[in-house]
């Protein structure tokens, strides 16, 4: 207990300065991101020595920072949030029937509106024009499908909203005391790490599509779930034309849209996730 309150005080809206104030909550948003960094760049470059570091072996090498950042960021971090801010407390509660109903058409539609979202960029011009995307393209579906099914569609969305929107977006949302303002912080922290422009647009929208799944829900895994969701699709998509082998030949991808169109994208026109 004393431990509680020793911690609750970190948080609670004390009589210090401003200026203060503003360091010490920077600070709580700051570190969880450099921890969460540290391990998964330094994990993957110890990955890369032993496994290599060729286009077939990235999501192998991602997906071993993943599994050893998530148990810190869920163990440190988040239920941290559960303990000290009790995280999810102030949203309404449903009958379980009603949650859970209303849970799976939030996380069908967020991934509809992710995947919708991702086409409109995928065949603007700025896809067609970004080397920084069509690179992140190659080394995402480098793989095989078992391996991106592994690494895309279950562990890196579960790290990603454990963070993003379980730490990060509730950490914001109790400091600022306004929820809007902690879900456009949060989505724009997310976009910034990605490290294009296609990117950086695609993943300030999803970030904020994620954090008012999170709301509705009620839970951080409503969040996680719409992006195992969106981020299955995408990986299905592309096995649909490559199968097992998701990029045998990447300079000659001609992969059918997401839409019952099937429009033919290029390479550099499909996005992740």
């Amino acid at each position: 207990m004393k431990e509680q309150k020793a911690n609750t005080n970190i948080y609670s809206n004390s009589k210090t300065g401003n200026s203060f104030r503003f360091r010490m909550y920077g600070w709580h948003i700051i570190y969880p991101l450099c921890i969460y960094h540290i391990i998964l760049i330094g994990t993957i470059f110890i990955a890369e020595l032993l496994i290599g570091n060729g286009v077939e072996d990235y999501m192998k090498c991602q997906i071993l920072g993943t599994l050893a950042a998530l148990p810190v960021i869920y163990l440190r971090f988040y239920k941290e949030n559960l303990v000290v801010i009790g995280a999810g407390e102030e949203r309404p509660k449903q009958e379980n029937i009603e949650k859970v109903k209303s849970a799976i058409l939030v996380i069908l539609g967020a991934a509809c509106i992710g995947v919708g979202f991702g086409n409109i960029l995928t065949m603007s011009p700025l896809a067609r024009i970004s080397q920084g995307f069509a690179e992140a393209n190659e080394h995402f579906y480098g793989s095989t499908l078992l391996i991106e099914l592994i690494g895309s569609a279950i562990l890196t969305p579960m790290l990603e909203e454990l963070l993003y929107r379980g730490v990060i977006y509730e950490r914001l949302r109790f400091f600022m005391g306004k929820k809007w303002h902690g879900i456009f912080l949060s989505s724009l922290i997310f976009a910034m790490v990605h490290l294009n422009l296609v990117q950086f647009i695609y993943a300030f929208g999803m970030g904020i599509v994620l954090a008012c799944c999170m709301e509705v829900t009620g839970h951080v895994y409503g969040a996680i779930l719409a992006h195992m969701t969106a981020n299955l699709i995408a990986v299905l998509n592309w096995a649909s034309k490559y199968g097992v082998k998701l990029n045998p030949s990447y300079s000659e991808v001609d992969i059918p849209n997401y839409i019952p169109s099937k429009i033919s994208l290029t390479p550099d026109e499909i996005s992740h996730i």
